[in-house]
């Protein structure tokens, strides 16, 4: 048998409060546990009606979003696919579980949750994205990594592939 992937995750949100605030975009990247050699890679924007959420946008996390095009493809993919970012969110859960399970980290050999900011990325997981927490087995927090090595988490841009490119690089880099 194969080893299964590793996987890791990354979240674009319009905020940093899960119960308030709404899930715009959501990442997985499928690595092999041996090479770190990138397998497969999803994103999925949360395509529901941002008109919900623009007006009372953070000015930085407007300011981020737009430059880096999230906002705009949500606002180009009207009418919305979805009636709120709470369908939208459960219909990533179950394309992100379906991934997981594609890419063989599933069962006892289940990958640790592998992220920029556990706690971050865990609480909204748990919050809007009910069925993914369950795949993962443990957790790998890469800013924590980073700073037991004396280095710096590198600026995101808010976009998930981005920031999954940056963790495969941050991961690679663990390597001996």
């Amino acid at each position: 048998m194969t080893a299964p992937c590793l996987i890791l995750t990354a979240l674009a949100t319009s905020g940093l409060r899960p119960n308030t605030d709404q899930p715009l975009e959501l990442g997985l990247l499928a690595v092999d546990r041996r090479t770190f050699e990138m397998v497969d890679l999803l994103t999925i924007v949360m395509h529901a009606d941002p008109s919900s959420f623009l007006v009372s946008l953070d000015p930085f996390v407007a300011d981020m979003h737009a430059g880096n095009g999230l906002l705009e493809d949500l606002v180009e993919a009207l009418p919305a696919k979805y009636a709120s970012f709470d369908d939208a969110a459960r219909a990533a859960a179950s394309a992100g579980c379906d991934f997981i399970e594609a890419n063989g980290a599933t069962g006892e050999c289940r990958s640790p949750l592998i992220c920029f900011g556990v706690d971050f990325t865990h609480r909204w997981l748990k919050t809007r994205f009910s069925g993914l927490p369950g795949q993962f087995f443990g957790e790998l927090d890469m800013t924590t990594v980073l700073r037991v090595q004396g280095r710096q988490r590198p600026k995101g841009t808010g976009r998930a592939e981005d920031t999954l490119m940056q963790l495969h690089e941050t991961l690679k880099g663990l390597r001996p």
